[in-house]
Protein backbone atom coordinates (compact mmCIF):
# COMPACT_ATOMS: atom_id res chain seq x y z
CA UNK A 1 0.00 0.00 0.00
CA UNK A 2 1.41 3.35 -1.03
CA UNK A 3 1.40 6.21 1.44
CA UNK A 4 -0.26 9.47 0.52
CA UNK A 5 2.11 12.41 0.17
CA UNK A 6 0.91 13.99 3.43
CA UNK A 7 2.00 10.89 5.39
CA UNK A 8 5.50 10.62 3.93
CA UNK A 9 8.37 11.02 6.35
CA UNK A 10 10.84 12.37 3.76
CA UNK A 11 10.50 14.98 1.02
CA UNK A 12 10.64 13.44 -2.46
CA UNK A 13 12.72 15.03 -5.22
CA UNK A 14 12.46 14.90 -9.00
CA UNK A 15 15.55 13.91 -11.00
CA UNK A 16 16.48 14.27 -14.64
CA UNK A 17 16.34 11.43 -17.17
CA UNK A 18 20.00 10.58 -16.55
CA UNK A 19 19.44 9.18 -13.03
CA UNK A 20 19.37 5.38 -12.79
CA UNK A 21 18.98 2.70 -10.15
CA UNK A 22 20.57 -0.75 -10.35
CA UNK A 23 20.14 -3.73 -8.08
CA UNK A 24 21.43 -6.38 -10.43
CA UNK A 25 21.22 -7.12 -14.15
CA UNK A 26 17.43 -7.56 -13.88
CA UNK A 27 16.73 -4.12 -12.48
CA UNK A 28 18.44 -1.27 -14.33
CA UNK A 29 15.86 1.49 -14.35
CA UNK A 30 15.27 5.23 -14.55
CA UNK A 31 14.66 6.89 -11.20
CA UNK A 32 11.23 8.55 -10.96
CA UNK A 33 11.73 10.23 -7.59
CA UNK A 34 14.06 9.94 -4.62
CA UNK A 35 14.25 10.95 -0.95
CA UNK A 36 16.41 10.28 2.09
CA UNK A 37 14.10 7.35 2.82
CA UNK A 38 13.95 5.61 -0.56
CA UNK A 39 13.22 5.90 -4.25
CA UNK A 40 10.93 4.79 -7.04
CA UNK A 41 12.20 3.68 -10.43
CA UNK A 42 10.75 2.44 -13.72
CA UNK A 43 12.24 -0.48 -15.61
CA UNK A 44 11.48 -3.00 -18.34
CA UNK A 45 9.78 -5.87 -16.56
CA UNK A 46 11.14 -9.33 -17.27
CA UNK A 47 8.89 -11.20 -14.84
CA UNK A 48 10.91 -9.75 -12.00
CA UNK A 49 8.60 -6.99 -10.74
CA UNK A 50 7.85 -8.93 -7.55
CA UNK A 51 11.48 -9.87 -6.81
CA UNK A 52 12.84 -8.69 -3.49
CA UNK A 53 15.90 -6.49 -3.23
CA UNK A 54 18.47 -6.02 -0.49
CA UNK A 55 20.83 -3.44 -2.06
CA UNK A 56 20.63 -0.81 -4.76
CA UNK A 57 23.11 1.46 -6.56
CA UNK A 58 22.32 4.98 -7.78
CA UNK A 59 24.01 6.64 -10.74
CA UNK A 60 23.30 10.02 -12.32
CA UNK A 61 25.23 10.39 -15.55
CA UNK A 62 24.45 14.12 -15.86
CA UNK A 63 26.73 14.98 -12.94
CA UNK A 64 28.82 11.87 -12.24
CA UNK A 65 27.05 10.97 -9.00
CA UNK A 66 27.38 7.32 -7.96
CA UNK A 67 26.36 5.75 -4.67
CA UNK A 68 26.62 2.00 -4.28
CA UNK A 69 25.43 -0.78 -2.01
CA UNK A 70 22.57 1.12 -0.40
CA UNK A 71 20.63 -1.30 1.82
CA UNK A 72 16.96 -1.39 0.85
CA UNK A 73 13.75 -3.38 0.78
CA UNK A 74 10.92 -3.43 -1.75
CA UNK A 75 7.75 -1.57 -0.80
CA UNK A 76 5.61 -1.75 -3.94
CA UNK A 77 5.90 -3.02 -7.46
CA UNK A 78 3.35 -2.63 -10.23
CA UNK A 79 3.05 -2.93 -14.00
CA UNK A 80 2.49 0.48 -15.60
CA UNK A 81 0.12 1.36 -18.42
CA UNK A 82 2.09 1.29 -21.69
CA UNK A 83 1.05 4.21 -23.89
CA UNK A 84 2.88 2.89 -26.95
CA UNK A 85 0.52 0.96 -29.24
CA UNK A 86 1.56 -2.60 -30.09
CA UNK A 87 4.52 -2.53 -27.69
CA UNK A 88 5.64 -5.89 -26.38
CA UNK A 89 7.58 -4.32 -23.49
CA UNK A 90 6.06 -4.22 -20.03
CA UNK A 91 7.17 -1.28 -17.92
CA UNK A 92 7.08 -1.71 -14.15
CA UNK A 93 7.55 0.75 -11.33
CA UNK A 94 9.18 -0.36 -8.09
CA UNK A 95 9.43 1.60 -4.86
CA UNK A 96 12.11 0.76 -2.32
CA UNK A 97 12.78 1.92 1.23
CA UNK A 98 16.39 2.52 2.21
CA UNK A 99 17.73 0.61 5.18
CA UNK A 100 20.36 1.84 7.61
CA UNK A 101 22.72 4.07 5.65
CA UNK A 102 26.32 4.64 6.68
CA UNK A 103 27.25 8.23 7.58
CA UNK A 104 29.11 8.53 4.25
CA UNK A 105 26.04 7.29 2.34
CA UNK A 106 23.78 9.72 4.23
CA UNK A 107 26.12 12.64 3.50
CA UNK A 108 26.45 11.75 -0.19
CA UNK A 109 22.70 11.26 -0.63
CA UNK A 110 21.85 14.50 1.16
CA UNK A 111 24.36 16.40 -0.99
CA UNK A 112 22.86 14.85 -4.13
CA UNK A 113 19.29 15.76 -3.11
CA UNK A 114 20.20 19.35 -2.23
CA UNK A 115 22.45 20.06 -5.24
CA UNK A 116 21.59 17.76 -8.14
CA UNK A 117 17.82 17.28 -8.19
CA UNK A 118 15.12 19.26 -10.01
CA UNK A 119 12.98 20.26 -7.04
CA UNK A 120 10.38 18.54 -4.93
CA UNK A 121 7.56 16.30 -6.15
Amino acid sequence: MELSSDRREHTRYRVDDAAFAFSDSRFPGRICDISMGGLAFAFIDQDAADSQMSEIDIMDTSNGFFLEKIPCSSITSKIMQNDTPFSVLRIARKSVRFGDLSEDQKDALEDYLMNCTLGTV
